[in-house]
């Protein structure tokens, strides 16, 4: 997996909207694998925002099959708000 098919898999900017302080809106993005392989993936937070939650974290997708990614936002305050993840793969070959 290469950085431009990451792109194709997963979205550069994620956004929210206009949200209310205090509610809590969810976003879900699959993380699919096409062939017979499982993969590993990893999110670490490069800028972190105790509004935004990313679940699960790390994790494997199973060959042929797919995971969500669960994306939760809860603003805490009127304001936009900002985090960056970076995601690593790797495949047992």
């Amino acid at each position: 997996m290469n950085r431009e098919n990451v792109k194709d898999i997963f979205p550069k900017l994620i956004d929210f909207g206009t949200c209310t302080v205090g509610s809590t809106q969810v976003m879900k993005f699959p993380l699919t694998c096409k062939i017979p392989l499982n993969f590993e993936y990893e999110f670490t937070p490069v800028k972190e925002n105790s509004d935004i939650v990313l679940n699960p974290p790390k994790g494997v997708v199973p060959g042929k099959g797919s995971i969500d990614i669960e994306i939760t936002y809860t603003p805490t305050n009127p304001i936009t708000v900002v985090a960056e993840y970076e995601v690593q793969f790797t495949s047992n070959l």
